[in-house]
């Protein structure tokens, strides 16, 4: 089908369950901005004797073949948000990483479930999940199945954003408190951690001499406090709280992400989060967050 080249939301389909899921989360995300949804299958065909070459593949009508599985993905959308737009594209002979790096050039946002089978099997979770984050300018939105004991995500759950004074750090802040304007009836929860040793003296010898401890302690509860204030005039009427933890980053927003909506965070930091989606921190908190993951660059 033709599709329209201005900004639209982006998913990933693969046919999973994680990939639905990954589905209603862009539904709603193109809902609230008003915007246009794009669904997109990513099909890697393999050559059989009989077909030597790629040129074979202007032979096969794979629109057609995909026809199942799309409308599958898309026919319980547009039951659930009948005026948005939604439109479908297949990407054939490309990886998964390559069609999301193509549709974001006209993308605000792109969606993708954290799992799934096929050319969208373990994205963002390996060395494909740098590709995109290095690659797109879009922010990028990693969708979770939430664990049975928690329930239903509440209207009331907050919208949770990790922060180190750093530039893409504040511009999470911005995109979580839009979103939480746009869910309405949401907090934003601004969380900064930082790690003193529990014994300095003998842990970090050489820090003690030169680390005031309580001094940093101070300057992570201003620099959350500067933070919120940035924000807050131009969002009055979202409820912006700030939380400061003497833990590692992980692990306070994994503990953070319990009772939230989304997890949001810049991709590079500084301090205690540098190379927070990039490394070992980042792919923890993807396969571990409670919630969506959403990534800016």
């Amino acid at each position: 089908m033709t599709v329209d080249s201005s900004p639209a939301v982006v998913v990933g389909v693969d046919g999973s369950a994680t990939s639905e899921d990954a589905a209603r989360w862009a539904a709603s995300a193109a809902t609230r901005r008003n915007t246009r949804l794009r669904v997109i299958y990513a099909v890697m065909p393999m050559y059989p004797p009989a077909f030597p070459d790629a040129s074979t593949l202007a032979m096969v009508d794979w629109e057609d073949l995909t026809a199942d599985l799309l409308t599958a993905a898309t026919e319980p959308l547009r039951q659930l948000h009948p005026q948005l737009q939604i439109e479908t594209k297949v990407h054939v002979g490309q990886s998964a990483a390559m069609a999301l790096i193509i549709e974001a050039k006209s993308a605000d946002l792109v969606v993708v479930g954290s799992r799934g089978r096929g050319g969208f099997t373990g994205l963002l979770l390996g060395s494909t999940a740098t590709q995109v984050l290095g690659k797109v300018a879009p922010p990028v939105v990693v969708v979770r199945p939430r664990d049975t004991e928690q329930g239903p995500v509440k209207p009331g759950d907050p919208v949770v954003v990790g922060v180190d004074g750093s530039k893409p750090a504040q511009r999470a802040v911005r995109f979580a408190v839009t979103e939480a304007a746009a869910l309405r009836h949401t907090t934003v929860s601004v969380v900064h951690a930082w790690a003193a040793p529990d014994n300095p003296g003998i842990t970090a010898p050489l820090a003690t001499d030169i680390q005031d401890w309580p001094l940093l302690a101070q300057h992570a509860v201003d620099l959350v406090n500067e933070t919120v204030a940035g924000v807050r005039a131009d969002f009055p009427n979202v409820e912006i709280t700030g939380q400061v933890y003497n833990s590692q980053p992980i692990d306070a927003l994994l503990d953070a992400t319990r009772h939230a909506q989304l997890l949001v965070l810049g991709s590079r930091g500084r301090g205690a989060f540098t190379g927070l989606v990039l490394g070992s921190v980042s792919h923890s908190l993807v396969r571990g967050a409670h919630c969506p993951v959403a990534v800016l660059q």
